[in-house]
């Protein structure tokens, strides 16, 4: 629930912005990135009262209701900041951007064009006044679709495209919203073959023709306003060149963080940092080329911080030539052996973002269009909440003192493997004070607690409807049951929430126990981990050929230690962690694999050398 009425919404990323129209409200930041529990994120009052938001790059742009249209910074979505404003003649009411432009539908003034190329200082670029009460607009190619109140759907050409049909050309006007430098370009099309095709960064005053299949060109002059322009040539009498779909890629100074996410199927603890090059890590960049890529995790524990800040000083640390990473005229706090920055106006070179920032990694320039980075987290994510990484890249170029920081994106990690069964699980009916539960301690380092399971039938499946207790410790006594009418299984849980595959009790005990399993099970190899040797049980209700077989993680078979018919009953089979040769296998995890007739289960142990 927002504190006032919500009259607008735009999504960026893992983040609804949302226009919350009453004073004292204005531009509330929700986090989604889990869309069933949206979380508050950050705010900041707008003057008048928010009615509409779009979003373009580092900016969100609201229509504030009496006050025109208010410019706020989102480049930190939970410290949004007030960076520029216009203040419309009437009542901003809806707004869309567009290139360089803001198009806000302004109530009885109509439609007010803004030039935010600098959105700090907006400014009026043109005006419409259409004939009632622009509500809302919308833009789409050449036009603006205003929604005027009574008068319906005024459409407005907004001349963001150039025709020259004497020598069939076509030609845009600036597609790009920042004021980075642009370096190299490409572009991808489907089309007829006749239709050709040239780039300029400086808005015209210099072109590079481009072929339309999808490889970088070097701009022939680098700048910050990408225009495109075709030339179109029948193919045969009567019949017309066509574009269906126009793709544009570009590149600036800055590598650009696409995503960082998971590495799945492990313990957590680690990331996937994928990022795409910057414009002028190129082999043809004669001028300043990308010799490195550096990576940075913004520092948020409360208490390195302040350590961080105690013993920051005001002068950069001289760094001898090789260092890595260089960056020459930044205060470089060294703490423990690792590098930190901290973000300080005025700097000489690229600046970071608000906060403290932590080298992690460094990554060679090797011209990629794409490159990918595993870094360690200091905490996972769970149910219990999500903890997010927040990182930045810096490129460095060959002179030390010229690099630059690209902007910040989050993730997170995840532990995706659940703990090893409780081992020893051992049940004792019929005690005369209830049927007594012990096992033996969890190895696992992120331990967290077991869940008891009870069914009247033993092959039940584990399930919130027959859990029974939770407990931290190796043993229980069930004060409801003291016999045989009842079965057990107990799993572990980390404290990422994974639970464990389910252990049946390894050894029952009472005057009554029975003498034949009766059903097929296989169970947690003791010890585990082990060294060098380690025992595998598992129960036969019936004769049957037996097969128990260990594999790598490659799904390569390593050895064979049972292969033959076996009677019914309780089986252990021994294995020396060697492969069918008698060679020592090396340390890692391994899997085991029952087969017995129709029944089929794997497990996994870990030998430790």
């Amino acid at each position: 629930m927002t504190p006032g009425s919500a009259r607008g919404v735009a999504i960026s990323g893992d983040y609804a912005y949302v226009a919350d129209y009453d004073y004292g409200s204005g531009l509330q930041v929700i986090d989604i990135s889990n869309p069933t529990v949206p979380m508050l994120a950050g705010s900041c009052d707008a003057p008048g009262s928010a009615c509409g938001v779009a979003i373009s790059g580092d900016y969100a742009y609201v229509a504030d209701w009496g006050s025109g249209l208010q410019v706020i910074d989102i480049s930190n979505p939970t410290a949004p900041a007030l960076a520029g404003s216009y203040d419309t003649p009437h009542d901003a009411r809806g707004v869309a951007i567009s290139g360089d432009y803001a198009y806000v539908a302004d109530g009885t003034s109509g439609l007010q064009v803004i030039d935010i190329s600098n959105p700090t200082v907006p400014t009026l670029a043109g005006s419409y006044d259409t004939p009632g009460y622009a509500y809302s607009v919308a833009i789409s190619g050449d036009y603006a679709y205003v929604a005027d109140y009574v008068f319906g759907l005024p459409v407005i050409q907004v001349f963001q495209s150039e025709f020259d049909t004497d020598n069939n050309e076509g030609r845009s006007l600036d597609v790009n919203a920042s004021n980075d430098t642009i370096f190299v370009a490409r572009l991808m099309t489907i089309q007829t073959n006749t239709v050709t095709w040239e780039l300029s960064a400086d808005g015209g005053g210099s072109w590079l023709e481009i072929a339309p299949n999808g490889s970088w060109g070097q701009l022939t002059v680098p700048g910050t306003d990408l225009v495109w322009r075709s030339t179109h040539a029948l193919e045969e009498p009567g019949v017309n060149p066509t574009v269906t779909q126009l793709e544009i890629n570009w590149l600036v100074a800055m590598a650009c963080i696409d995503s960082i996410v998971d590495v799945p199927a492990d313990q957590g603890g680690w990331v996937r940092v994928f990022f795409t090059r910057s414009g002028r890590d190129f082999s043809y960049q004669a001028s300043l080329p990308i010799d490195e890529y550096g990576i940075w995790q913004r520092v948020d524990d409360p208490a390195l911080i302040a350590i961080l800040k105690a013993v920051s000083t005001p002068e950069p640390e001289q760094r001898a030539a090789g260092d890595r990473p260089h960056l020459d005229g930044v205060p470089v706090i060294t703490h423990q052996g690792r590098t930190y920055v901290q973000s300080r106006p005025g700097l000489a070179a690229s600046s970071f973002p608000p906060g403290i920032w932590e080298w992690v990694a460094t990554v060679p320039a090797i011209q990629q269009d794409e490159y990918i980075a595993r870094v360690s987290t200091a905490a996972d994510s769970s149910g219990m909440g999500t903890n997010y990484v927040v990182c930045v890249i810096t490129a460095h170029t060959t002179t030390p003192s010229i690099w630059y920081v690209s902007d910040p994106d989050s993730g997170y990690s995840v532990d995706n493997i659940a703990p090893a069964p409780p081992l020893g699980f051992a049940v004792a009916y019929n005690t005369g004070s209830g049927n007594q539960l012990i096992w033996g301690p969890s190895p696992e380092p992120d331990f967290q607690y077991y869940r008891v399971y009870r069914e009247d039938n033993e092959d039940f499946i584990p399930a919130p409807g027959n859990l029974v207790h939770e407990t931290a410790t190796e043993a229980w006594t069930d004060p409801e049951y003291d016999g045989w009418d009842v079965h057990y299984k107990i799993t572990a849980l980390d404290y990422a929430g994974n639970e464990s595959d389910a252990a049946s009790p390894e050894t029952v005990t009472s005057d009554d126990t029975p003498s034949v399993p009766t059903v097929f099970a296989l169970y947690q190899n003791v010890p585990n981990p082990f060294n060098p040797t380690t025992t595998i049980r598992f129960d036969l209700p019936r004769v049957v050929h037996v097969k128990l077989s260990i594999y790598n993680v490659k799904g390569e078979l390593v050895a064979t230690i049972v292969d033959r018919p076996m009677t019914e009953g309780r089986k252990e089979a021994l294995w020396a962690g060697t492969n069918d040769s008698g060679s020592p296998v090396a340390s890692g995890i391994y899997f085991y694999r029952l087969d017995a007739g129709d029944f089929m289960q794997t497990r996994k142990m870990v030998l430790l050398r």
